[in-house]
């Protein structure tokens, strides 16, 4: 992470967690002053230990970090000041996006205050799930293909269609006498994703590519070209190079993933319930 980052990083939080102190005197150690609002020792190391663990252990013991800190609050209370003083606080969007902001701020307050939120899952309970739920982690069958592409526009000529399809076949004709597919397609697809690797898509499995380009990849053999074919991009031809067959992924390669997947859906179910009960507590109305 770069200077320039964690110093906006921190602006950022710092403007989020702008407290105004005015009035009252107090003994305690006054960091900065701005007219009368005050940044204290208290309030700032406050703040230090609300920010993200990475940013927490850069400040530490980093003086000249933390003054730069204190830096930005100064201007970023100037620049308020001076706002509310020329009536910016005031007008009625700038009013809108105050409001929101406060009621996401609170928001995130109520759900922090209110929820116990889930953190980790016992291994025995993510081994459960796994055994009652294999289905969810199978890998289905993947082909591997590269291919040459012939592009023709949404609605093309006669001598358009005609002058991609006699390429095409000129192309496969010279696959047939044995040259090399990685050079025709380096030399001729108008696939610019993949042209300068000879064609090569990777692996992919059903329901990702185009119906008919993946009827052609999954039934052609491995190291096998195939016969021209006409989808709605233009004229291909395809050649598979590997197959993987359906497999099921181990316990130990997904766990973390699981737990993720089940920590998310724990603490969504929470929060759904709370918003479920607020519902019945206020009046809401949807249009």
């Amino acid at each position: 992470m770069t200077k320039k980052i964690i110093i906006v990083s921190l602006f950022v939080f710092l403007c989020q967690f702008q407290v105004a102190l005015a009035g009252d005197e107090t003994d305690e150690k006054i960091l900065a002053k701005v007219g009368d609002e005050r940044l204290t020792a208290q309030i700032f190391e406050f703040k230090i230990r609300t920010l993200p663990p990475e940013l927490r252990s850069m400040l530490k013991g980093d003086t000249e970090k933390q003054q730069e800190l204190i830096n930005r609050w100064v201007e970023v209370t100037l620049l308020a000041k001076e706002a509310e003083a020329t009536g910016i606080a005031e007008l009625p969007e700038v009013k809108i996006r105050i409001n929101e902001f406060k009621k996401q701020l609170l928001a995130k307050e109520l759900i922090t205050r209110r929820l116990k939120q889930t953190t980790s899952i016992p291994g025995k309970k993510l081994k459960k799930y796994y055994d009652s739920h294999l289905d969810e982690f199978v890998i289905s069958e993947q082909v591997r293909a590269s291919h040459i592409m012939i592009a023709l526009p949404a609605k093309p000529s006669a001598d358009e269609e005609e002058q991609a399809r006699k390429t095409i076949f000129e192309i496969h004709e010279r696959l047939m006498q044995g040259e090399s597919f990685r050079d025709q397609a380096m030399t001729f697809s108008n696939d610019p994703n993949t042209r300068k690797n000879g064609g090569d898509l990777g692996f992919f499995g059903q329901g990702t590519m185009l119906k008919e380009f993946e009827e052609v990849a999954f039934k052609t053999l491995p190291d096998t070209v195939s016969e021209p074919f006409r989808t709605k991009f233009g004229w291909h031809i395809l050649k598979t190079t590997a197959k993987k067959a359906r497999s099921q992924q181990p316990f130990q390669e997904i766990k973390k993933e699981l737990e993720s997947r089940l920590v998310r859906r724990k603490n969504q179910a929470a929060l759904n319930s709370l918003i479920s009960d607020l519902k019945a507590k206020y009046d809401v109305t949807e249009e």
